[in-house]
């Protein structure tokens, strides 16, 4: 509870002298009313309370073991069902065998009669030339291999729909995709995490890295072609670590050659590696095995990927068709292409990547075809959802398309290879934008040099509900005037601080003071500063409230300081927290560390509580346009994992 604004009066008795106001409601009350109004809020939290024991006592009930229970009742009534319905299957094509079968004796039967009485005839009218005489010897031959194997007649065996479909099915994010806003814009300059240091064999190098995938933690793994081996670089390290491979080129067990792709299998803790230059699909455990083992022989395989099933799709680059495996399974089912090397529809022409869907429709980069193929689980033929239009740099076009990932909404984001850029194509556009390169082919940090290889890491799901829109127009929430000094004016506001019930305090920068203005309110109120002569505050220019401390933590800009304010009523000036520096902004993390924009040494510092140096985390390398300098830091967020972002103002930037 806070103390009432004089001159109210209590919300209940509308009578007597309000004495405090309410934090969570906003109204005020008397002395008698606030205690009733406490015991409310108390009840309401014991309900609250009552309401989390009864959901505890319910968690630790029968209820999950009875969920349990019916479930198994599905899946027994799923197999007697299943055995009915193959007992049915069984007998009709007993039904029709036995059906064709007969039939066919009949037919032999009739052409064995016809061809005796032609050879009675023939006998007859002593016709014995030596060609009627091959023919006959030629029908006989061809009777009886017919009857000898009826080679028109044999069981073949397929994956029923009430077999196959039996199983577990968990709707997670897979590794490879992720949950994207629509409209989330990618900085055009990018951190090497990997290589960037030549062409080579070492550690800290790559050589023709090919797919790649992130796990969880942001470790990433990479096939690097010609290094004949997978790399594993661990977030922020400086050098990598062969998991696979790394014995020379060759097909033994502890042996890559040319390797295209790689995917985690988290449920078997391994890699699974698509081993192009040997034909075969390799695992590799991650617990430190030195050697693969095949799981696909005889395959030109190029990309792979896993559905939530624990089917694996490969793309067979040298047959033009994408084959869906069950794990055992040799042979495979074809998914995609199948029918020769072209740009029908049913074709594909030198596929290299593969993405699967929630619904199972496999998306394969049609290389030589220049386009990006979706095929619906059973399709006979696929759908163009990107490019498709020949070979060039339009947006309406790719160039050798390779790596793939499609989001939640169906827009696809596609390595295009020979464009030296990462674009997206949302779902039925008839063209992509660019959100990553196509700033030519060279090694800046806003250029990419033929990619191959795409993968979102977790953190590419922004912390923002998919349907989130904001209003084109804002309300004015604090001022609406000329500038002032007036308890409804402003002038030229600087850093403001949003609290929790949507109370705003704003740096007032000419007017030398910290203004809270409450929402709904048509005047602010003073809470810092602006007290005439002497006034303690000298063109403030950023604020936060420090809520373990019930104070407010301000840049008193001009006056080269960080200032600490109580909140409580009747404080006159602050408490000096840093001198000597040119604070400009500042934030606080969660762990409290307080950071500081230092504007005339283009640098942020991070500071304990107490502490008056603190420790350098942006900038510091004097004024510059640099990755490692800024020019006049002013304002900063930090976020949860303690990146700092700043404005980097005369460069006209925002750094990360």
């Amino acid at each position: 509870m806070a103390k009432a604004t004089q001159g109210t009066v209590c919300v209940k008795c509308e009578l007597t002298k309000s004495f405090a106001t309410c934090k969570g409601c906003s109204k005020d009350f008397c002395r008698i009313h606030i205690n009733e109004h406490h015991t409310e809020l108390s009840d309401q939290l014991g309900k609250t309370e009552d309401q989390f024991n009864e959901f505890k006592i319910e968690m630790e009930g029968p209820k999950i073991e009875l969920q349990k229970q019916e479930l198994m009742k599905q899946i027994d009534e799923w197999e007697r069902e299943s055995i009915e319905k193959i007992h049915q299957v069984a007998n009709e094509v007993r039904h029709k065998l036995s059906l064709r079968v007969n039939k066919f004796a009949t037919d032999l039967n009739f052409e064995f009669k016809e061809l005796t009485k032609s050879l009675i005839q023939c006998r007859k009218e002593e016709d014995f030339i030596e060609t009627r005489i091959d023919f006959f010897n030629e029908k006989l031959k061809k009777l009886q291999d017919t009857f000898n194997n009826p080679s028109n007649f044999k069981i073949e065996h397929y994956s029923t729909c009430f077999i196959n479909k039996i199983h577990l099915v968990t709707k997670t994010s897979l590794l490879r995709s992720a949950i994207l806003n629509a409209d989330a814009k990618w900085i055009r300059n990018g951190v090497t995490v990997a290589g960037g240091n030549g062409v080579g064999s070492d550690m800290n190098q790559l050589y023709c890295p090919n797919g790649l995938c992130v796990d969880n933690d942001q470790t990433i793994y990479i096939a690097e072609c010609t290094n004949h081996r997978i790399a594993e670089w661990t977030c922020g390290a400086t050098t990598g670590r062969v998991v696979a491979g790394g014995n020379g080129k060759g097909n033994r067990p502890d042996q890559l050659s040319g390797p295209a792709d790689v995917i985690i299998d988290k449920e078997r803790d391994s890699l699974i590696i698509c081993d192009y230059h040997s034909k075969r699909v390799v695992r590799w455990p991650r617990q430190n095995d030195i050697t693969g083992e095949t799981i696909i022989s005889n395959v030109g395989c190029w990309g792979l990927t896993m559905d939530d099933d624990g089917f694996l799709y490969v793309v067979d680059y040298d047959n033009h068709e994408v084959r869906r495996y069950r794990m055992g399974e040799s042979q495979g089912t074809v998914v995609a292409g199948g029918n020769g090397q072209g740009n029908r529809l049913d074709q594909l022409n030198q596929p290299t990547y593969v993405f699967v869907d929630y619904d199972h429709s496999v998306y394969v980069s049609d290389c030589e075809n220049h386009r990006v193929m979706k095929w619906m689980e059973g399709a006979k033929q696929g759908i163009v959802v990107a490019g498709g239009r020949g070979q060039g740099n339009c947006l309406t076009q790719l160039s050798n398309p390779r790596g793939i990932i499609v989001d939640q909404l169906g827009t696809v984001y596609i390595a295009d290879h020979k464009n030296h850029r990462i674009v997206r194509w949302p779902q039925a556009a008839t063209q992509g934008n660019i959100i990553v390169g196509g700033n030519g082919e060279e090694n800046d940090s806003n250029q990419l040099s033929t990619p191959i290889g795409l993968s979102f890491d977790q953190e590419g799901i922004p912390n923002i509900p998919v349907k989130v829109r904001w209003a084109k127009n804002g309300v004015t929430v604090a001022e609406d005037h000329e500038a002032g000094n007036a308890t409804n004016q402003l002038d030229r506001p600087f850093g403001l601080f949003d609290e929790d019930d949507g109370t705003i305090f704003i740096a007032d920068h000419w007017n030398d003071r910290i203004v809270q203005w409450k929402v709904g309110d048509t005047n602010g109120q003073v809470v810092a500063g602006g007290f005439g002569g002497g006034n303690p505050l000298n063109g403030p220019t950023d604020v936060l409230i420090n809520k373990e401390t019930d104070s407010l933590t301000i840049c008193d800009w001009e006056n080269r300081r960080v200032l600490r304010w109580s909140r409580r009523s009747g404080t006159i000036q602050g408490e000096n927290l840093i001198k000597r520096i040119d604070c400009y902004g500042l934030t606080i993390d969660d762990q409290r560390y307080l950071y500081i924009s230092d504007i005339e040494k283009h640098e942020v510092r991070r500071f304990q509580i107490g502490e008056k140096n603190g420790t350098l985390v942006a900038g510091g390398n004097d004024k510059g346009a640099d990755f490692n300098q800024l020019n006049r830091s002013t304002f900063l967020f930090v976020d949860g994992q303690q990146t700092v972002y700043v404005s980097d103002t005369y460069n006209h930037r925002v750094m990360k």
